[in-house]
């Protein structure tokens, strides 16, 4: 084993020669990247930086506890496709004070990507920074950090800067020095005046109405103005002057985010969508013009039953998605969430009395699939990707039939940027993670590993491999092999409606169930590669999104759970076993190991009794300060213990009655009353809240992790053995109300060797003890 570790690590220090040397002989600075003029990538920084020990010890009760040991010495970690050193050895209360970093896997999920023509780069967005790829390779060149996740990007046309809206803030590097340039606090002409966030009825308006973060980014096609959008804000810069140009707020922009900003081909026509109304501004001298004049309902005096087949069509909030604008400036094209895309044709106004307005000219839905892109190529052809197709339509025609052509893809996009005058008709990244070249015919160029990810909202350990099915945004499930970070198999749900929000797998593994937006499971088949509707929740159930899974240890029932339901099926039968009402909201869900009682969390720990069909156990710690929202749990596999991760910053081991009386024990919903039951065992608090718990497989080690930190803990009486610190794995977003996609998935495999740590970015870390450090 050692001989392995050290021809793996020989062949790691070979490989960065190799790839230093080719970059230096490039015409482009990646020297300069890769040389220190940016901080460290995460990966760099996990394999020089040494964890560092905390002394804080788990508090027991009533059992004291004993003081931490001892950090373990830094292992240098595998990279993707390069297999870890395996352990020998299952990870154990007594060799836990041994852990190794033995791998950190993938560079965050990709949400924005540019293509650099000239260059030959590709800079995608993510989780922690900008990396950048070899656009003829895929080589990974640099990685520039930012302190929060880059949401959007955009880039001169002459290839010079760069810019990025991280946060609230837009920041713009030069290129060519691989330097910040200029960074930007968004502005708000309203920062003086009262506030009110309205109420949002879908999971994508409550996503849209943060205030704190850059929801769309444009750059002129002449290279001079910069111009970003946020909620209820929108500004634009003078690159030539670095100087703020003009802010508008809420006198002139909708209780909205500005989600999509596009000029016009001469630069001088800003267009801006907030919420179902597009505004246009004149840049230099700056003026709105008239009203919001594409707003969309508008278009019901002209046409009544398109426009209730609009409504209908909608999840929510008509919110426009995308804009497109034709370069003849005729046409404009909007995209929405339900995969409908209106389109206006610009020389035929409709005069009202409160301003000119204009007709609706096309009204398209082909796949009744959220769209990844929509754009006009010079011959004012409308291009649009839904799923996995490609359609182009000539909107010079009226009606539209059918689309011009439909090309399917070999893959899904999950982000893409179009080049309308490239070599590439556009780029992307899928949701396997892979980067793509698309050429005008549709056949795709892609690269062989998969380094990055959609932002992940469930995972499912594979019972008997080191493997990991993944679920998040994208209408796709993804099979990842923990030991490699290569993509094992992958499965596209056609007609699903994302985000997918949870994934269970059978107990051979070989199939599993997703259940997305709207509150359909489907079911689907790694070797087959299919996916097929198998149950839709009932239509009086009125809040449909999935927030957990939970699958039968023998595969005889599955448990999903919304906010504030819980509903079980027979697997076999696909017949409803039993629901349950619940104050909520509800964050996780779980089976027993012998699979007869069903435990929930929420602000409380609730445990029904499935093979009775009846509540059994509703329970909480009712000292104070409370614990808050309890955000996950884990059952022990050999002992009625349950541990779970609270908001409070504690894990806590719950310790089950034989027989619970009926004071505590709820006859009818088990939301009932919780009862006041101490848990057995308390941790000591965690700088913030507890994102997720463990056990391994023979009960003796529980993994905690929280506010960047995981700990091994013995969980018979607390005692911390070791702890490392993971910052980058928390997610950004851990409120209350996007606690259960925004948890960190901690699991043993399932010979308990290593531990797998798994955060919303789609990135993973693999910890054990290799034979040469337990010598």
């Amino acid at each position: 084993m050692r001989r392995n570790a050290r021809f793996h690590l020989l062949g790691l220090v070979t490989g960065l020669i190799l790839l230093t040397a080719a970059c230096q002989a490039g015409s482009w600075k990646d020297d300069a990247l890769l040389a220190g003029r940016v901080t460290p990538s995460a990966t760099a920084q996990a394999e020089a930086t040494s964890p560092t020990q905390r002394t804080a010890p788990a508090t027991a009760t009533p059992a004291p506890t004993a003081t931490a040991t001892p950090t373990p010495t830094p292992w240098r970690a595998a990279r993707l496709g390069t297999p870890y050193p395996t352990p020998q050895q299952a990870l154990t209360h007594e060799n836990a004070a041994a852990l190794r970093l033995l791998a950190r896997f993938g560079d965050g999920d990709a949400r924005a990507v540019v293509f650099f023509p000239q260059r030959g780069r590709l800079a995608v967005g993510t989780a922690y920074g900008v990396v950048w790829y070899d656009a003829a390779t895929f080589q990974r060149l640099a990685f520039w950090p930012t302190d929060a996740a880059v949401e959007r990007l955009a880039r001169t046309p002459d290839e010079r800067y760069l810019a990025a809206g991280v946060a609230d803030r837009v920041l713009v590097w030069d290129v060519d020095q691989a330097e910040l340039w200029a960074a930007w606090a968004m502005p708000d002409p309203d920062a003086d005046k009262p506030t009110a966030t309205p109420a949002a009825t879908s999971e994508l308006a409550k996503a849209e109405l943060r205030r704190d973060r850059i929801t769309a980014l444009a750059i002129s096609p002449d290279g001079r103005w910069l111009a970003a959008g946020a909620f209820e804000r929108l500004a634009v810069w003078d690159l030539a002057t670095r100087a703020l140009h003009r802010a508008e707020g809420r006198e002139v922009l909708p209780p909205s985010s500005v989600l999509a900003l596009r000029f016009s081909a001469d630069g001088q026509y800003l267009y801006s969508a907030a919420g179902d109304n597009i505004n246009v501004f004149r840049v230099e001298p700056w003026a709105r013009l008239e009203k919001p004049f594409f707003a969309v309902g508008i278009f019901r005096k002209f046409g009544r039953e398109m426009w209730n087949h609009f409504k209908r069509a909608q999840v929510g909030e008509p919110i426009i998605l995308d804009l497109a604008l034709a370069p003849s400036g005729r046409y404009v094209a909007a995209a929405f969430p339900s995969g409908v895309v209106l389109v206006w044709d610009l020389t035929i106004p409709v005069p009202q009395t409160n301003g000119k307005v204009f007709m609706v000219r096309h009204y398209l839905w082909p796949y009744r699939q959220r769209p990844t892109g929509i754009w006009f190529d010079a011959s004012d052809t409308l291009h649009l990707v839904v799923g996995r197709h490609w359609l182009q339509y000539n909107v010079a025609t009226y009606p539209i039939q059918d689309p011009s052509s439909d090309v399917t893809l070999s893959f899904t996009p999950l982000v893409l940027e179009p080049q309308p005058e490239g070599e590439a008709a556009w780029v992307a990244v899928s949701a396997t993670g892979r980067l793509a070249l698309v050429e005008p015919n549709g056949i795709a160029r892609t690269s062989d590993m998969a380094p990055l990810s959609f932002q992940v909202n469930d995972v499912a350990i594979h019972p008997s491999q080191p493997l990991a099915a993944l679920v998040g945004d994208a209408a796709e499930v993804v099979l990842r092999d923990l030991s490699t970070g290569r993509v094992r198999a992958s499965v596209h749900l056609a007609d699903a409606r994302v985000p997918l929000r949870a994934v269970v797998l059978s107990p051979q593994g070989s199939w599993g169930l997703a259940a997305d937006a709207e509150g359909t499971i489907w079911r689907f088949d790694w070797e087959a590669g299919t996916a097929e509707a198998w149950l839709t929740l009932p239509r009086a159930v009125t809040q449909r999104e999935a927030v957990a899974m939970a699958m039968h240890p023998q595969g005889r029932w599955v448990a999903l759970a919304t906010a504030q339901q819980v509903f079980v099926w027979d697997v076999d039968q696909r017949t409803n076993r039993m629901n349950g009402h619940t104050r909520g909201p509800i964050t996780d869900l779980a089976f027993s190991p012998e699979g007869t009682y069903l435990a929930r969390t929420e602000y409380g720990l609730a445990i029904w009794d499935v093979a009775a069909r009846r509540p059994w156990f509703a329970f909480s710690d009712l000292t104070k300060p409370g614990m808050g929202l309890l955000r996950t749990l884990a059952w022990h596999p050999h002992e009625p213990e349950i541990a779970v991760a609270a908001s409070d910053g504690r894990w806590r081991i719950w310790r089950l009655p034989d027989n619970p009386d009926s004071s505590i024990a709820p006859t009818q919903a088990p939301d009932a009353t919780y009862a006041p039951y101490p848990p057995r065992l308390i941790g000591e608090p965690m700088a913030g809240p507890v994102l997720g718990v463990a056990f391994n497989p023979s009960g003796d080690l529980l993994a905690a992790y929280g506010a960047g930190v995981l700990q091994m803990v013995d969980p018979r009486d607390g005692h911390i053995i070791s702890q490392v610190e993971i910052p980058e794995a928390t997610p950004t977003n851990t409120a209350d109300d996007e606690v259960r996609f925004g948890s960190v998935r901690v699991a043993f495999t399932p010979d308990g060797r290593a531990l797998i740590l798994i955060a919303p970015s789609g990135a993973w870390w693999v910890w054990g003890v290799p034979e040469t450090a337990s010598r």
